[in-house]
This record gives structure tokens, sequence and C-alpha cells, in this order.
């Protein structure tokens, strides 16, 4: 049976002492809006993930003492996972402690009006449960698809006669089969239907309580969206989103990002962020707004793969209060920049309250264990925690960077499909280190800051990597240390990897402008090439990652949700 790493839970403190009483209120309706669509999301990841969740739950009711921590250790990683699969682990099946006969027998204490149906169900979710070879790593399509539809099928079923099927590359959509075996388009307002209709409930109740004008109008037009969905390519109530000036933020929506969707790249997955702004670190960061069209414009590619639609981005520091759907299935979200559409802009949100857990609890303990200490010695844990900081906010601002040639950037995704996310996160996350010398240039950082943030991104990088790839951020990464290794700007010492600098910042623009080109491009054949070569754990890295691979899992708990 595969061995499986530890977890730990940590609780994350916001302060929310200050809010006034209605918006105290309006926040514990956003919370419960917040659970339903944490509640679509399990629905969305795996076919049979909530059913596994409510069995268990069901079972614990009827076990014994000695019965119940195999089955709350079960259930806190189907929590974690929000399914039966680790996206930390390469979405390989995450396996109880406790056999088939063991859950059956548990089950057969039951009451006779449930105890037949507790069983028959039993047996229904007996492969995805217990089996090795059933689903031992998550669908590509996750639960987006009919498990007999693959990519090829869809792509003639829906340029068929060279005629779109209405809806089929929707970013709210499932695709299934008719009875006769024809591809069928559910949109996520008919499919989730129940759990919109509650969370929107919840959207209107707060905008009744809040004293925030702007709130108040953002969340009825957000009910709006739930309850009715949208069939164009915008979200129509994105644009008071991006100006909304409130001490409570959020993100509620039954699909944004395309990160789980590693079949066809088109559907976006349910993501919920409950968060309250943090105003002094906000203003800390307000300084580098004005730096979008300077960041773009010394971008080391062609002209013509340079956005020069760059906007000015609110940047908003902020303490996470709940983390919902994708948000919360570890290693969970720390930031992110939104929406992916940009006709209107785009706006970036760093949590630090989270961010400064993994930098503590895992990035930290990964650089004392395989970092050169001489190197480290240079810097204090706060150093680190502001270059992580510092190179979080790029990462985002990176987003935005390139574009098609002849097109937008938000045409990239579509000729990149299923590779776009793995060639993206990876794109930022250059871009982010490349930032850093303008930056010095400028004067807003000293070297000393650069080679902190430069030093800060291995740990954080090896950390994503200690259980190989998953998520589309673990073969970004992947890429990016086998480019530093290859240029020698990162090498081994021993047991530790030393960092060249000045290799790092050559291999940084040379890799940044490979990157760049093949979003340019689109160019769909060489991303694939260029993943399949460069986005793999080499044996030397796994070997390199063993004294750190036995480091927990970290599981994030908001005690302000409850």
């Amino acid at each position: 049976m595969p061995k499986h790493p530890a977890y730990v839970s940590v609780q994350i403190p916001a302060e929310i002492g200050h809010l006034p009483a209605t918006e105290k209120k309006a926040l514990r309706h956003l919370v419960q809006a917040g659970r339903q669509i944490d509640e679509i999301y399990w629905h969305q990841n795996s076919p049979f993930a909530a059913s596994i969740r409510d069995l268990v739950q069901i079972a614990l009711r009827y076990s014994r003492p000695e019965e119940m921590p195999h089955l709350n250790r079960y259930l806190f990683q189907l929590n974690a996972h929000h399914g039966p699969h680790s996206k930390a682990e390469g979405n390989r099946k995450i396996f109880p402690t406790f056999s088939y006969s063991d859950l059956q027998g548990i089950l057969s204490r039951a009451p006779k009006p449930s105890r037949a149906q507790y069983l028959s169900s039993l047996e229904e979710l007996r492969q995805p449960i217990f089996s090795r070879t059933f689903q031992a790593v998550r669908p590509e399509g996750a639960n987006f698809y009919h498990p007999l539809l693959d990519r090829e099928f869809i792509e003639y079923e829906t340029h068929r006669d060279d005629k779109l099927t209405p809806g089929v590359e929707h970013l709210h959509s499932v695709l299934t089969l008719t009875d006769k075996g024809d591809l069928k388009v559910t949109p996520y307002a008919e499919k989730y239907k129940q759990q919109l209709q509650v969370a929107a409930g919840h959207l209107e109740a707060a905008s009744k309580v809040t004293a925030n004008r702007q709130l108040r109008k953002y969340l009825v037009a957000k009910a709006r969206v739930l309850r009715k969905g949208y069939v164009g390519k915008y979200d129509p109530s994105d644009r008071l989103w991006l100006k909304l000036d409130s001490d409570i933020h959020m993100v509620l929506s039954p699909g944004v990002e395309t990160y789980d969707d590693n079949m066809m790249g088109l559907k976006g997955a349910a993501r919920a962020v409950i968060m309250i702004k943090d105003k002094p670190r906000t203003a800390q960061l307000q300084k580098y707004r004005k730096l979008a069209g300077e960041f773009e414009s010394s971008l080391p590619c062609k002209d013509d793969y340079k956005n020069s639609n760059q906007s000015t981005p609110p940047i908003d520091v902020v303490n996470a209060i709940y983390l919902g759907g994708q948000a919360h299935r570890i290693p969970h979200f720390i930031a992110f920049n939104l929406p992916n559409e940009r006709k209107y802009g785009y706006r970036i949100f760093i949590m630090k309250n989270s961010e400064e857990v993994r930098v503590t609890q895992t990035n930290y303990k990964i650089a004392r264990k395989l970092m050169s200490q001489d190197q480290l010695g240079e810097f204090s844990l706060k150093d680190l925690q502001d270059a992580s900081t510092l190179v979080t906010m790029l990462h985002e601002f990176s987003h935005s960077h390139g574009r098609l040639q002849g097109g937008t950037h938000d045409d990239i995704h579509a000729k990149l499909g299923e590779h776009y996310n793995r060639i993206e996160e990876g794109k930022a996350q250059i871009l982010g280190l490349f930032h850093l010398s303008n930056l010095v240039n400028r004067g807003f950082i000293t070297e000393k800051q650069k080679r902190a943030a430069y030093f800060a991104n291995v740990p954080s990088m090896l950390g994503t990597l200690r259980h190989g790839l998953g998520s589309a951020h673990t073969y970004g990464y992947a890429y990016i240390l086998n480019h530093f290794l290859d240029s020698g700007a990162v090498s081994e010492r021993g047991d530790r990897y030393d960092i060249d600098y000045e290799k790092m910042e050559k291999t940084i623009a040379k890799l940044a402008q490979k990157v760049l080109t093949i979003e340019g491009e689109g160019d769909y054949r060489e991303a694939g090439r260029f993943l399949r070569k460069h986005a793999v754990v080499r044996p030397e890295v796994d070997r390199m990652l063993k004294p750190v691979k036995g480091l927990p899992h970290i599981v994030l708990e908001y005690p302000h949700a409850d």
C-alpha cells in the first residue's frame, strides 16, 4: 500500500475585531455562500469524492472507539484533497488504513431501514476507495467530462461541419453523453443549481446587512450571476468586483481557473475565498502598481509578444478568513490575479496569513536542510518572508504579461490547450524573478533583497516538488529548476544546493525569452515538447529531496469561518 506523508493542521488567525457589526453579519453569510461553492468543487474534482466523504461520515456514527482514528484520518485526508486523490502527489489515490470488510462491518451496525442503503453505497464505492488499479490516478478531465470522452472525440464532435457546438468550450459547462451517444453540454447554472441558489441567497442576505454601498451592489450582481449563469466570455459582475473598495473581499464562483482540467484545459473549477483587507501592508505595496507598463516593455522578447494594453492593477494584501473549493485543496492558494479575461483589467490579491505559514512551516525548514548554510546565513527569516511576498506579487503581475502574436493575452490559452496552465505558471514565476533586476535598477529594492528573493525561490520550488508532479505549478517549477541546474545557477555541493547568483540572473532572462516565445507563437506542439523534456523531477533531484519528503502537508484551518 502506498505510503502517504503526515499532515498537520494549522489554524490561521485573522483580525476581524475592527469590523462593524454589520460587516461581521455579512461575513457570516459570505462564509455560508462559500461552503456551497466548496460543495460544488467536491463534485467537479472526482466522480466519487462527495459520495465517499458522505459514506465515511455515516460510518463514524456507528464506529467503535478503536475504529474512529482510522476513519477520522481518512476523512481528514479526503477533506484536505477534496476527494480520494492527492494533487500534491501527482493526483495519485489516497488509501485508507482500514479494509473493505472493516467498513462493511461498521455500516452493518446501522439500523435496518438504512443498513441496506449504506451497504449498497459501499459496494458501489468499493473500487473508487480500495482498488489499486481503478482510478489509481485521477482522470485527466476530473469530473468535467463523461468517462468515455477523450480529447480526440470531443474535438471531432465539436467541430463537425466546421461548426462549434454551442457551450462546449465555455468555462462553465460539463460535457456528458446522451442516451444515443451524442455530446451533451450542461451549464454549471443547471448542473449545480441547488448549491448556486443557496449561495445566491446568502449573498443577497449579506447585501441587506452590509453598510458598504459598493459591496452591496456587487453582492446583488454576483447573486444574479450565480442564479442565472452567463453565456458570454465575461462574468458581468467582474467590473464591479474590480472597483470594489471594501474591508471584505471575496471570490465566489463555480468555475475560475482551469488547473483541474488536464484533458482539454477548458473547464473552470469552483473557488471560494473570503478575505479581510490588511490596509497597512496593502499601502506598502502600492508603489509597485505604476510599474506594470514598465515591466511589460522590459520583457526579453519580440514586441509582437508583448501586451500593449497593460492596465494599472489594484494590489491588495489580505488575510484569508475562509478558503473553499480549488483554493483549499492542498497545497493551498496564497495569491491570485483575476479575472482571467482581462477586458476590464485585473487585480492582485496576496493572502499574507496563508503565505507566512508556508514560509515558516515548509520553505524555511527546507532551506535549513537542503540549502547552503553559508548562503542561508545571509538572511533572517523576516528577510525571506519579505522576499517571498515580493516574488509572489511579481508572479501575479506577470500573469498579465505577454500575448499571442496578432491576438491578446487571453488567446494564448485557446492555442496551448491543456499545456497552457503548466507553461503559464512557470512563465509567471520566471518573469517575477526577471523583474527583480528592474526593481534594483529603479531603486525599489537593494541587491541583498534581490539575492534574498533568488534564494527564497529555490526552497519554495523544492517544497512544491518534493512529492512529484501534480498541479500546474509543479510543472512550471520543475522546468525552471532544471534550467537552473543545467546552467549551473543551482548546483549540488555535497548534500546541499548552492546558488550562483550571476548565472541565475542570466538563466532567468534566457528562460523568460523562451517561454514568452512559446506563448507568443501559440505553439501547441512546442509547448508539449518543452514540458516533456524539462517539466520532470529528475532522479538526482528526487534523491536530494529525500530528507524533506517527510515534512508534513500543511492543512490550513480558519477559526473565524466557524
